[in-house]
C-alpha cells in the first residue's frame, strides 16, 4: 500500500503542477504568446502564413500586427482567397511556427512590392482588423483551411510588428481545476499516510500488551475515496471545454463558395452602379467605362453598342437600369477566376416576356480584389433547372470533360448547322439563318466557331469552362465567338454604308467580309440521351 501512497502523491503533485502551470502562462485569456515582434531585415512587409501551415483544428490563434508608422491590417480568410490576393506580390511566408509565435519563414519574389488593392477593399476576409494595433482572433477548424495576412493598410505604409499566439479554450479553467484535484488528491494522501501510521502504532501498541485493537480506517477505503477523487477530477478537467490540437487534411483542392445567395443582391446593387455609370457614358458615344462592369461577350457587344451611339448620337437622357437577383447557381470552386449564374427577375416595369421563360445572367470576378463583372445572359424558354447547394453543385472531372464536349458540339453547329448528340433551341436556327442571309454578289458563306475563352482579350490557352450540376443533370453554360464570312464573287467589290463603315470599319478583306457575333447557350446534359440547349442569345459583336 506505501507504494501505491508514493504514486498517488507523485501523481497529485504532477496534476498540481502543471495545471498552476496552465493557468498561470496562459491566463485567464487562454493565450499562449503572440507578442509582436520585428520582421528579419531584408524580410518583405507582407507577411502570410503558407498555404497549408494551418491545417490544424482544435487551437485558436491570435495574430497581431502593430504599425510603427500608419496602420497595420491583419486579415484571415480562405487559402484561395489570399493566395490570389497575394500570388503576385513579393512577400515573407510564414514556414513554421515555435511555442511562443512565428518559427521558420522564407522569402517569396513577385512581380510588385504591394497588392492591387488595399486588403480593406476586399469581401473575402472571414476576420479582419486594421489600425495602429490590428489583431484578430483565428479559430481553426476541420471545416476549412485557413491562410493568414499581415501587411501595411496602404501601399506607402511601414513593415508592421507580427505576432501570433495560441488560444486553448478552457485551458485556463482546466489548468485551475487540475491543479485542485491535484490538491484534493495530494490531501487525501497526506491523511491516507497519517491514518496509516496510527494504525501501525495501534497494532505495535497491541502486540507488547497481548491484545487486539480494532483496526484502524482500512487504508483501502482511503485509496477507494481517492481513486473516487481522481475520477471525477479527470473527468471535471474534460467538461472544462479544453480541446486537444490535431492535425486536418484539407486536401489540395479545397474550394470555395464564389457566390452566397444572401449575397447575391448585394454584388447585383454594387454591379448597377458600374454599369449605369456605362450606361450614361456609352449613350454619349464613349464606351470606356464598359470594362469596369462588363467581361466576356457582354463587353463586345456594349463596346459595340456604344459606338452605334457614337454614330446616332440617341436625344434624351440615358434610361438607368436595377437588377434585382433570384436564385444562384454556384459550385464550389477551386481557383479564380470564380463564376456564378444568377436568376434575373424581370425589369421594373415588368417587361412582356415569353410565357414561363426566365432569364439567367453569368457574372465573373477575375482575381479577389476585383469587382464581379457581367459575362453573359440567355433566356431559357420553359424556366430554369432546379438548383442544387454549392458541394453538391460541383462538377466532377467526368463533368468538365462533357462540358468541354458541348461546347465543342455547339461550335461544330455553329459552322455546319448539322451535329449529332446536341438539340438546339429555335433561337440559334433563327440567328444562323439570319447571318445567311447572301447579300447580292455573295458567292458562298462559310462558318468558324470557337469558344470565347471567359474574359475577352487575355490570350488565355484555356478557354473557360462552366458547368454546375444541377437536379435534372448538368447545366453547361457556354460562350462561344462565331464569324461568318461572306465570299463575293469574283468580279464585285464591298460597298458598305456610312453607319456600317462608322461602327464596324473595314470588315472586308479583299472579296470576304467578316460578320462577328456572340453566342452564348445555357445547355442541359442528362444522365442519358442527347444534350439539349435550352436557351441562347446571338449578338452582334465587333
Amino acid at each position: 500500500m506505501k507504494a501505491a501512497r508514493i504514486l498517488a502523491g507523485i501523481i497529485a503533485v504532477v496534476l498540481v503542477v502543471v495545471g498552476a502551470a496552465v493557468a498561470v502562462l496562459l491566463g485567464p485569456d487562454d493565450t499562449w504568446g503572440g507578442e509582436p515582434t520585428a520582421l528579419p531585415d531584408g524580410a518583405a512587409p507582407i507577411v502570410a502564413t503558407a498555404p497549408r501551415l494551418l491545417n490544424v483544428a482544435g487551437v485558436d490563434l491570435v495574430v497581431s500586427a502593430t504599425a510603427a508608422e500608419g496602420e497595420a491590417f491583419v486579415g484571415a480568410g480562405h487559402p484561395v482567397h489570399v493566395q490570389d490576393y497575394l500570388g503576385e506580390v513579393t512577400r515573407t511566408e510564414i514556414t513554421g511556427l515555435s511555442a511562443d509565435g512565428i518559427g521558420g519563414s522564407q522569402q517569396l519574389a513577385g512581380e510588385r512590392d504591394y497588392p492591387a488593392a488595399p486588403p480593406s477593399r476586399l469581401d473575402v476576409w472571414d476576420q479582419q482588423d486594421q489600425g495602429r494595433e490590428a489583431a484578430i482572433e483565428v479559430p481553426l477548424t476541420p471545416d476549412a483551411p485557413v491562410q493568414i495576412a499581415a501587411l501595411p493598410a496602404t501601399a506607402k505604409g511601414a513593415a508592421p510588428q507580427v505576432g501570433i499566439g495560441y488560444q486553448l479554450p478552457g485551458a485556463f479553467v482546466a489548468g485551475v481545476v487540475m491543479a485542485l484535484v491535484g490538491l484534493l488528491l495530494l490531501a487525501a494522501m497526506i491523511l491516507w499516510g497519517r491514518r496509516a501510521r496510527r494504525a501501525a502504532a495501534r497494532r505495535a501498541e497491541a502486540r507488547s500488551v497481548e491484545r487486539p485493537v480494532e483496526q484502524a480506517v482500512a487504508p483501502a477505503s482511503l485509496s477507494r475515496s481517492a481513486t473516487r477523487v481522481a475520477l471525477v477530477g479527470t473527468i471535471a478537467v474534460l467538461s472544462t471545454g479544453c480541446t486537444v490540437p490535431q492535425e486536418v487534411d484539407h486536401g489540395d483542392s479545397s474550394g470555395v463558395v464564389p457566390l452566397e445567395q444572401a449575397d447575391a443582391q448585394a454584388m447585383l446593387d454594387d454591379y448597377d452602379v458600374r454599369n449605369n455609370a456605362a450606361i450614361k457614358k456609352s449613350h454619349t458615344g464613349d464606351g470606356s467605362l464598359w470594362k469596369t462592369a462588363d467581361t466576356g461577350p457582354m463587353l463586345a457587344q456594349d463596346e459595340l453598342s456604344a459606338r452605334f451611339d457614337a454614330y446616332d448620337k440617341p436625344k434624351g437622357a440615358a434610361k438607368p437600369l436595377t437588377h434585382e437577383g433570384g436564385r444562384v447557381y454556384a459550385p464550389v470552386q477551386q481557383a479564380y477566376p470564380l463564376w456564378a449564374a444568377v436568376e434575373m427577375k424581370p425589369a421594373k416595369p415588368a417587361k412582356p416576356a415569353k410565357d414561363g421563360a426566365e432569364t439567367l445572367y453569368v457574372y465573373t470576378k477575375d482575381h479577389a480584389a476585383g469587382e464581379w463583372k457581367a459575362s453573359s445572359s440567355m433566356s431559357l424558354a420553359d424556366g430554369l433547372p432546379t438548383a442544387l447547394g454549392p458541394e453538391e453543385a460541383a462538377p466532377s472531372s467526368q463533368d468538365l470533360e462533357r462540358a468541354e464536349d458541348v461546347d465543342t458540339l455547339l461550335e461544330t453547329w455553329a459552322e455546319s448547322g448539322a451535329v449529332n448528340g446536341l438539340v438546339v433551341d429555335q433561337d440559334m436556327k433563327d440567328a444562323r439563318t439570319e447571318l445567311h442571309k447572301k447579300a447580292k454578289g455573295v458567292e458562298r458563306i462559310a462558318d468558324s466557331a470557337d469558344s470565347w475563352g471567359g474574359t475577352r482579350d487575355t490570350g488565355d490557352a484555356q478557354p473557360a469552362v462552366r458547368a454546375i450540376r444541377v437536379k435534372e443533370g448538368l447545366l453547361v453554360l457556354s460562350e462561344i465567338r462565331w464569324t461568318s464570312s461572306h465570299y463575293l464573287k469574283a468580279d464585285w467589290t464591298w460597298n458598305p454604308s456610312k453607319r456600317e463603315q462608322a461602327v464596324y470599319g473595314n470588315r472586308a478583306n479583299g472579296n470576304v467580309s467578316h460578320r462577328r457575333c456572340s453566342l452564348v447557350a445555357a445547355t442541359l446534359v442528362p444522365d442519358t440521351g442527347d444534350a439539349r440547349v435550352l436557351g441562347s442569345s446571338t449578338s452582334w459583336v465587333l
